[in-house]
């Protein structure tokens, strides 16, 4: 539900987090991009391991944040999960 009030305009982002990382560096977050689709970001810890990925509607989006919140594979909607790098 939370993915759909993103969808509709209500909200602009989700952010979801890994409560078992005392860092607060451990997440997946999306919002909408400029094609109608989804930006999704995930990062487990460390700067290098922050990735994104695309997804085409809410429902593709979901299933990310779903698989990566119980720790389950992407069965149903397999991503490419590409870098994310900051330039400083």
């Amino acid at each position: 539900m939370l993915v759909e009030d993103i969808e509709r305009g209500d909200e602009s982002y989700l952010i979801v987090e890994r409560l078992s990382d005392s860092s607060g560096q451990s997440y997946i977050q999306t919002m909408r991009n400029e094609e109608g689709g989804f930006l999704v970001e995930r990062r487990d810890g460390a700067p290098d391991k922050h990735f994104q990925t695309t997804a085409s509607d809410f429902r593709h989006a979901h299933a990310l944040i779903a698989a990566w919140a119980f720790g389950e594979p992407e069965v149903a909607t397999p991503s490419e999960w590409l870098p994310v790098r900051f330039v400083g």
